[in-house]
Formats: C-alpha cells, sequence, structure tokens
C-alpha cells in the first residue's frame, strides 16, 4: 500500500503517483496537503487516509509492503509501528529530507528525492515488468 503526504503535494506528483498506480495496481492513499492528488474516484485510491474515517486505512495493518510517500512516520501513520503497521511489513520511505527517513522505525528502504520525480521512475520501472498477474 502507498500512503502519500504532503510533500507529495509540494513536489505536484499527481500525474507521477497516477502512472505508478496504473502501472503497478498498487492501492494508494492521501493524506494532509497531498488530498486531491488522485482522484478518490480513480480504482486504485482508497481515498484519505484515517483509520478513524476511513476502513480501508485498516488495511494498512495486513500490508507486507508499506510505501511512504513523502509522508513522515508520526502519529497520523502510528509512526509506522504495530498495530497500524504490521511489525512483518517492509516499510519503504521516500522523502525530500533525509531526516525523516527511518525517523521511528527503520526502513528496508530509504530514497531521498523529489516525490513526483521519485514516482515517475518507479512506475518507468515498474512499466519493464510484468504486471499481468495481479488482480
Amino acid at each position: 500500500m502507498i500512503i502519500v503526504g504532503s510533500a507529495g503535494a509540494y513536489s505536484q506528483s499527481g500525474e507521477a503517483l497516477e502512472n505508478l498506480i496504473e502501472t503497478t495496481r498498487v492501492p494508494l492513499m492521501t493524506e494532509g496537503d497531498a488530498r486531491g492528488l488522485v482522484s478518490d474516484a480513480h480504482p486504485y485510491c482508497y481515498g484519505f487516509f484515517d483509520s478513524g474515517l476511513n476502513q480501508a486505512a485498516k488495511l494498512l495493518r495486513e500490508a507486507d509492503v508499506v510505501v511512504l510517500l513523502g509522508r513522515k512516520q508520526d502519529l497520523i501513520v502510528g509512526y509506522a509501528m504495530a498495530p497500524v503497521v504490521s511489525l512483518e511489513a517492509t516499510v519503504i520511505q521516500i522523502d525530500p529530507s533525509e531526516a525523516e527517513i527511518g525517523r521511528n522505525r527503520g526502513v528496508g528502504v530509504g530514497i531521498v528525492g523529489d516525490i513526483s520525480a521519485v514516482a515517475q521512475q518507479l512506475a518507468d520501472e515498474a512499466a519493464k515488468h510484468s504486471w499481468s498477474d495481479l488482480p
């Protein structure tokens, strides 16, 4: 599951995010200023990330991989710890600020970069591979 935070809005990453989720079919949720970067009507956008308001946010605890795109590891995402994020999940954190990477929980992969640019690079790389076996 991909959670996009405010840094995604600052880099105007809407088009790159749509390319990424359309290529991979990985569900995406937005939070903070990222709200609206991808329409909630998009089939792979599960809406606003708030476990109190959106039941889909509770799916995060079942994810085997969690991608935090411009999203800090703070209270909103349970500091990327259980019970919000499974301790078995691999956390990938992408942020323009190196200081945010792995701030509360170690990450499997940390990338410092512009959210729009990295999302587009991921989409471009994903397009080189077959995703046809996914639902």
